[in-house]
């Protein structure tokens, strides 16, 4: 009874991260910046609380795509006068993000520690009768997703199974009043499957909430048009003829003439 109750609780909350992924807001428009997340968390597992059980952890950034998350759980309150499930739980668990550390999927391997005292619980057959006094240890790996629905806020879904080492000593109730719990004896056991479940509230601390780029503003250049210049006149071209004039005095004629000899004047006249 006790591993049907367990396998349909560990079904149950393996497809919550599917149906919060399907109703995930769409992706930031272009214009938007995305959503800075924060450097680390503070976070409460609400399945525990749900079970009186004080639960407190701490996230931290480690890298890109990396974290490390170190939740604990405490419980030190009795049901009754014999009933009471005290216990201290650590879980310390390396976590490995598809995307980029705390948003969407991630995949993890944990180590965890325990001390208990269960007794009598009206939960299983084997708790009714007997009280069980020790401690386990045991390591495994999950799978989870984180959905943020605010920069400081967000709701982490997750799953895991492994093995743990068992030890205890194991009580009988004394069916006389008054009589302390008679010792069955101690007994040791190797457990595997589910090792983790969770449904967790998460604060963040550090970083800065997303902001808008702003819009792009239009700014209309003015076109410059040179103003026109006058244009200057082109050069005409100026002819100036140039003559050259010699006058020749009559009396400078008649000089060449005679100058000239008389062989050249009787040219061409008859010998005598």
């Amino acid at each position: 009874m006790m591993k049907i109750h367990t396998l349909i609780l560990f079904a149950a909350l393996s497809l919550m991260p599917c149906l919060a992924s399907a109703q995930a807001p769409a992706q930031a428009p272009a214009s938007e910046e995305p959503m800075t997340l924060p450097r680390w968390n503070i976070k409460t597992n609400l399945l525990y609380d749900a079970t009186a059980t004080a639960s407190l952890g701490v996230e931290l950034r480690t890298g890109r795509n990396t974290s490390l998350d170190l939740p604990f759980s405490y419980n030190a309150w009795n049901v009754s006068d014999k009933s009471r499930w005290n216990h201290f739980w650590a879980q310390p668990e390396f976590r490995l993000w598809t995307r980029r550390t705390f948003d969407g999927h991630f995949f993890g391997v944990h180590g965890f520690y325990a001390s208990y005292d269960m007794a009598y619980l009206p939960l299983f057959q084997q708790m009714k009768a007997y009280r069980y006094d020790g401690w386990l240890a045991g390591a495994g790996a999950s799978y989870g997703y984180r959905w943020n629905f605010s920069h400081k806020w967000a709701l982490e879904f997750t799953v895991g199974v492994g093995y743990a080492y068992m030890t205890y000593d194991k009580f009988g109730k004394s069916a006389e009043e008054g009589v302390d719990d008679i010792l069955v004896g101690p007994e040791a056991k190797h457990y595997f499957g589910p090792t983790k479940v969770g449904v967790s509230l998460i604060y963040g601390i550090g970083g800065k909430a997303a902001t808008k780029a702003p819009a792009p503003v239009s700014v209309p250049v003015p076109v410059v048009t040179p103003e026109p210049q006058p244009q200057q006149p082109l050069p005409k071209a100026v002819y100036e003829p140039q003559f050259k004039v010699s006058f020749i005095a009559p009396e400078a004629g008649r000089a060449a003439s005679r100058a000239k000899p008389i062989s050249t004047l009787g040219r061409g006249a008859p010998s005598l």
